[in-house]
């Protein structure tokens, strides 16, 4: 019987947003949804929103700078090559919305709402996003980067190329109980973790149904409501 062959994960290549030719907004974002179905090539400097509450919204080619959004809710909007910097988004809602080449650089997302949407080429870099939603919800190419994660919740999530680098995961939930089994039958096959490029640093990769995933220096504090993921990610620790 031949042996199996190793599994190595493919890279996590993020698309980043097409941000070209926006114009200086001087309107707030909620005075462009009052009369547009979509808000297109702006940007918005530094300013404070508050209640908005929209539909089936699309929002592209804009950047958010500065921006304190307050109680509001954008259920089943469409996000296209979008940049929040610096921005605080705590505790509002992206329900059932689908956000392809965004970025959040340096934001505050603590309990930030985004269950059931649709992820895409997705960036977060340098924030504060504990108590993170993002239930199942599909994550297909994915990077985040210095952030802090803990008791953040991505149980039942459909996962590709994802990386996790130098993040505070601790108490996050990556369970899915279904696949608690296949996970316990996916640890006894042999896969081979890769190193990464940057001395010091490590990598582990493991597959499993519809996940693929890598974390570079993850917190092994980490813990889960099952440990049924994390306890497999234990077993090929690479040192």
């Amino acid at each position: 019987m031949k042996p199996s062959k190793p599994f190595v994960m493919p890279p996590v290549r993020i698309i980043p947003p097409t941000l070209e030719g926006q114009s200086e907004s001087s309107k707030s974002l909620e005075e462009w949804l009052n009369t547009e179905e979509t808000v297109r090539d702006l940007h918005f400097g530094k300013r404070t929103e508050e209640h908005m509450e929209y539909s089936y919204k699309s929002i592209t080619n804009c950047t958010f700078s500065h921006i304190q959004f307050s109680a509001c809710k954008l259920k089943s909007c469409h996000f296209t090559d979008v940049r929040f910097e610096h921005c605080d988004l705590s505790n509002i809602s992206f329900a059932e919305s689908s956000l392809f080449r965004v970025e959040f650089i340096s934001c505050k997302l603590v309990g930030t709402n985004l269950p059931e949407t649709i992820l895409n080429h997705l960036t977060m870099k340098d924030c504060n996003a504990r108590y993170l939603n993002l239930s199942m919800s599909k994550i297909n190419q994915a990077r985040f980067t210095s952030c802090d994660l803990r008791n953040s919740d991505v149980n039942n999530c459909k996962l590709a190329s994802i990386a996790f680098e130098n993040c505070e995961l601790v108490e996050s939930e990556f369970s899915h109980p279904s696949k608690r089994n296949r996970l316990e039958r996916l640890a006894h096959r042999r896969y081979t973790p890769q190193p990464a490029r940057h001395t010091g640093s490590h990598r582990q990769y493991f597959p499993s149904h519809g996940v693929d995933c890598s974390f570079r220096h993850y917190n092994k504090g980490l813990k889960t409501k099952n440990n049924s993921l994390f306890s497999f990610v234990s077993k090929i620790v690479y040192n």
